[in-house]
């Protein structure tokens, strides 16, 4: 996109913000090619940027919150100290991108590709992880050894007690894989009310784990034997 253009669509929608949304217009960037473009602190709450191309841009200190980010590239994107509370960022590419220490709450990653990405210190809570790649991501791991043992040993004494549906049942008394996780360490339980059983499950009981956390009960049963009675 061209500079002065951008830069009208920028001051459009500032007015929009600062008016209120009675003047001005909200900036529609769908589509757009922002590679490398320079937006560092700029104001970009409620913008929608669905589809964009952002590789490479400064959004250094950049006010993300309520933004529609769906399915843009943000690969090699400046992100340090950009705001994105709340940010709907399913289905986009973040691969390598540094968000060490970002403040992550609400943001929908669903099916996001984070290969990569330093997520060390951020702050998760309420963050959609569904679906999302992590591979090769930075994470703040407290993997508690024996714990996915632990899981599959009560699992195979009494497989009622095995609920891949929800991560805990109303009773309390079945989970799903995760959901044990939460059940059975004191670390990940305080994690889940930190950042969701998802996560807390996946920072407790690593990567390889984590990749089961979807199974249906048939799958997961085969899969916990499996952790007990190796072929």
């Amino acid at each position: 996109m061209k500079t002065e253009k951008l830069k009208e669509i920028l001051a459009q929608h500032a007015l929009w913000l600062y008016s209120d949304k009675k003047e001005g217009e909200r900036a529609y960037l769908a589509g757009a090619d922002l590679s490398g473009a320079d937006l560092g602190g700029v104001d970009l709450r409620g913008a929608y940027l669905a589809g964009a191309d952002l590789s490479g841009a400064d959004l250094g200190g950049v006010d993300l919150r309520g933004a529609n980010l769906v399915r843009v590239d943000l690969r090699g994107a400046d992100l340090f100290g950009a705001n994105l509370v709340g940010v709907d960022l399913a289905g986009a590419n973040l691969v390598g991108v540094d968000l060490a220490g970002a403040n992550l709450v609400r943001v929908d990653f669903r099916n996001a590709d984070l290969g990569g990405v330093d997520l060390r210190g951020a702050n998760l809570v309420r963050a959609n992880l569904f679906g999302v790649d992590l591979s090769g991501a930075k994470l703040d791991y407290q993997i508690q050894d024996g714990l996915l043992e632990e899981i599959a040993n009560r699992v195979m004494e009494d497989k009622s007690r095995l609920k891949m549906e929800s991560w805990h049942s109303y009773c309390g008394t079945a989970h799903c894989i995760a959901g044990w996780a939460c059940a059975l360490s004191p670390v990940a339980a305080k994690l889940e009310k930190e950042v969701g059983t998802h996560i807390a499950a996946l920072l407790t009981l690593g990567e390889e784990a984590a990749e089961n956390f979807f199974l249906d009960n048939t799958d997961a049963l085969v899969y916990l034997k499996s952790i007990i009675q190796p072929v």
